[in-house]
């Protein structure tokens, strides 16, 4: 499901969130070129945003969003998860401090995220809102404190 119409929320939505380590639009050269070096994402996808996780800056972890699906990467662990799996998703919540639950056995950590759990649940329901065809409308009702974590999925 990655509809131009869909595909144009999404990259809406992600540009209300672009701060520091989370590009959007316009992604610089050196972060799109360790996203797809790094990443599991194949060189035809467009990358629309990239939530970097790294501490220098560099890209090589974090979260890549693409005309597919999210791409997670982070250490040695690659995961992705494609708009379909993502369609029937009902609720993403924070869970502890550093984590966001997906439901369907996707925990989502966080280490390094520019975006707090609160403000990665928010933003993820958001796109999920966006692909169920509910619009982007979300819910903005809080914690902006800057978070890290790490990606506990599936691969």
């Amino acid at each position: 499901m990655s509809s131009a119409a869909f595909l144009s929320a999404v990259t809406k939505i992600c540009m209300q969130y672009t701060k520091r380590k989370l590009y959007a639009g316009t992604i610089p050269q050196k972060i799109l070129n360790n996203v797809y070096a790094h990443y599991t994402v194949p060189r035809e996808e467009r990358v629309i945003a990239v939530l970097d996780f790294t501490l220098l800056g560099s890209g090589k972890d974090g979260v890549a969003i693409t005309d597919s699906g999210l791409y997670w990467k982070l250490l040695r662990e690659r995961t992705f998860i494609s708009w379909e799996e993502l369609e029937g998703v009902e609720e993403i919540r924070p869970e502890g401090k550093w984590k966001v639950d997906l439901g369907r056995g996707m925990v989502f950590e966080i280490v390094g995220s520019p975006l707090s759990n609160e403000e990665m649940a928010r933003f993820l329901q958001k796109v999920v809102n966006a692909l169920q065809g509910n619009g982007e409308e979300a819910e903005e009702d809080g914690d902006t404190e800057q978070g890290s974590g790490r990606f506990a999925g599936r691969a």
